[in-house]
């Protein structure tokens, strides 16, 4: 009785890195984007559980604060708003990573973090 070998082939390797491989390299372009999304949402919760602030220009410098130790960009403090009809603070931005050459992939994210006090009414 003869016996076949089973296993993965050369081809078959190659082409399982070349996949692992780029999978990878989407996920380093992606991952950025992602780490300062969460990081912006930590910041959020920061303010609303530690800070009793009411007004954008403290909310805002606050947020530039916990910005810098958690290496956001400090400009995305400004696009920050507060909403007084549901007493949170809201923020809607959009983060782009280059790929290759025209090619690009964009994010766009809306972090809405309501603040304790008064309920809205």
């Amino acid at each position: 009785m003869k016996r076949s070998q089973s296993g993965l082939s050369m081809t078959g390797f190659l082409f399982f890195l070349i996949l692992a491989g780029f999978v990878a390299w989407i996920v380093m372009k992606i991952f950025p984007m992602y780490r300062e999304y969460f990081a912006i949402k930590e910041a959020f919760k920061g303010i609303a559980t530690t800070e009793n602030v009411h007004d954008i220009a403290s909310i805002q410098k606050s947020l530039e604060k916990r910005f810098d130790i958690g290496y956001v960009d400090v400009a995305i403090a400004k696009q920050v708003r507060y909403e007084n009809q549901t007493n949170s603070i809201v923020i809607d931005y959009e983060r782009e990573s280059e790929l290759v050459g025209p090619f690009s992939l964009k994010g766009t994210f809306h972090i809405d973090q309501p603040l304790p006090g008064a309920a809205p009414q």
